[in-house]
């Protein structure tokens, strides 16, 4: 027996099934808004699956149809028979505003859940066998899960979507040699992506050495500079490693001499310039052994809060795990997953994610890395805006074997969803992990 304390309300759920009834018209878009679950009184919930049911399956939704498909599921008598939906099509006022009442029975589903939410996580909180994060993430997820179900119809008419549009155009025409995104410190491929946009979900996928790691913390240096706010969230690599990396090529010393210290007073005086330049970085690592992206949604959500947020990096997608995935889920299924999730906080936060990528194995077989070589899933290339791939060149025509060794790197825009694809020529400074743009075209 349901308490009747419980937020719902009966005139509501009554109205909306009388609704569907008698306005053939509105039965669409009511479907597509509630769901049966939504409704409290369970007779309303059988009505609704019922009215679902036929509709779904092409059938006209009248008061003989819903008659005969609630007898077939044995429902009929438990629904209050006949005289019971007699007088749901009785109860429907003349004019009836039904999005009125859809929303009020959302609002009570919602309420009704919240109560039962957090019933269960008072229990999760006395759990000892979970840890004090463990209790937060599963918090943060489930009340996230509550608010997604606010939402009712989410259409929206087109006069009120343009408006917005020609409000990003006018801002945009204003901006005169200005990017509309964030700078990713190469004019060409600025060029082609007008830099890295908000809800933008952007892949940088290479084999491994080609140094997609250093491509990103070169672009984080860039976005710093331009006074952005940054989150580097590094599953491969230590902050002291990433720091030591930002020190070398900023400074333009050695790797290897930041890593021994062997330096000259020369260097060591840039390096204290060079420190100072990035202690002014808005700019937040984590090598913290999260790796579920539940927890990796969480810390994004909680800065975004806190501070200004304007990028997120996930160094790399392939090594993100995720909290109570079904354990008979393919690695294909579960980096679909993870993917699917990266574009979704891009879009929640409004802000540019970048997550790194590794390749297959069958990528090795072919000069050219393309989209079919994202290792363990096509949904990263579907999920992804952009997809950016670094190839080192197989020839070095011009022996640039030297004191400061460098490789020649083409940077190919394989993926560019709201501008064009192409390639840059990039040299690779490995003595001091940094790309340079050039010019010059590789053969």
């Amino acid at each position: 027996m349901m308490d009747k304390k419980m937020p719902n309300s009966f005139e509501a759920e009554q109205y909306i099934l009388a609704n569907t009834l008698i306005s053939s018209n509105e039965v669409a878009a009511i479907v597509s808004t509630l769901e049966p679950e939504d409704f409290y009184h369970d007779p309303h919930r059988k009505i609704m699956a019922s009215i679902k049911y036929l509709f779904n399956n092409k059938q006209d939704v009248n008061y003989t149809n819903l008659i005969e498909e609630l007898k077939r599921r044995k429902e009929f008598e438990a629904v209050g028979g006949q005289e019971y939906i007699l007088e749901l099509v009785d109860v429907l006022p003349q004019v009836v505003e039904w999005e009125n009442y859809a929303i009020v029975i959302k609002q009570k589903a919602v309420a009704r859940e919240l109560y039962n939410t957090l019933g269960n996580l008072s229990k999760v909180v006395l759990d000892n066998n979970l840890s004090f994060e463990d209790v937060l993430v599963k918090t943060e997820d489930d009340i996230k899960r509550i608010l997604n179900k606010r939402k009712t119809a989410q259409f929206s008419k087109i006069d009120s979507i343009t408006d917005n549009v020609i409000d990003v155009i006018e801002k945009n025409s204003k901006k005169e040699g200005q990017l509309i995104g964030i700078d990713t410190g190469f004019q060409e491929l600025n060029k082609k992506t007008f830099g890295f946009k908000p809800g933008e979900f952007i892949v940088i996928a290479a084999r491994p050495g080609v140094g997609k790691s250093a491509l990103a913390l070169n672009m984080t240096s860039t976005a710093c500079e331009d006074k952005k706010s940054v989150a580097f969230i590094s599953l491969e690599m230590g902050t002291t490693q990433l720091v030591m990396r930002l020190l070398s090529s900023n400074s333009g010393i050695g790797l290897s001499k930041v890593i021994s210290g062997k330096l000259d007073e020369k260097e060591l005086s840039a390096l204290y310039l060079t420190r100072l330049k990035i202690d002014n970085y808005d700019l937040y690592l984590d090598d913290s052994t999260v790796t579920d992206i539940s927890e990796i949604m969480a810390q994004c959500r909680e800065l975004k809060r806190n501070k200004k947020l304007d990028m997120v990096v996930v160094d790399y997608l392939q090594l993100i795990g995720k909290r109570n995935a079904n354990t008979n889920a393919s690695r294909t299924e579960l980096v679909g997953g993870i993917s699917r999730s990266l574009k979704i906080l891009a879009m929640e936060l409004d802000i540019p994610v970048i997550a790194l990528s590794q390749l297959n194995r069958e990528s090795i077989k072919r000069e050219v890395p393309n989209l079919a070589d994202l290792r363990e899933s096509g949904s990263i290339e579907q999920d992804a805006d952009i997809v950016l791939f670094l190839h080192k060149a197989s020839k070095d025509s011009d022996n640039l074997e030297s004191k400061a060794r460098s490789h020649r790197v083409e940077l190919i825009i394989a993926k560019n969803r709201q501008g064009e694809v192409g390639n840059l020529n990039l040299t690779f400074q490995e003595p001091i992990v940094k790309f340079i743009e050039t010019t010059k075209k590789y053969n």
